[in-house]
């Protein structure tokens, strides 16, 4: 069977290829460094806000008062939207 590249051709394509994947697992290895470093970063800055004791539980009751409150006003508009199309109309009162 004939050979499809000349030893030549051979070893500059090895060459490349072996270039390609130095290049590559530098990347990946620095890309990984650079996310460690980010996270521990972003970990120390959330260090700041860490509440404990009474005052965790008035924040939990904080949040849970916020997030119920933000699903309630959703359903709401949600329901109303019908009544608005129906509303929207100038003559609205004249229709029933």
């Amino acid at each position: 069977m004939p050979e499809l590249f000349s030893p030549q051709s051979r070893r500059k394509i090895e060459r490349v290829l072996l270039d390609l994947d130095a290049r590559l697992d530098s990347a990946v290895f620095f890309a990984g460094a650079w996310l460690r470093e980010s996270y521990e970063r972003f970990s120390t800055y959330m260090d700041r806000f860490h509440v404990a004791g009474w005052r965790r539980l008035f924040i939990e009751l904080l949040s849970e008062a916020g997030t119920l409150s933000t699903g309630g006003a959703v359903l709401v508009l949600a329901l109303a939207i019908p009544a608005f199309r129906e509303t929207s109309d100038d003559d609205w009162l004249k229709k029933i």
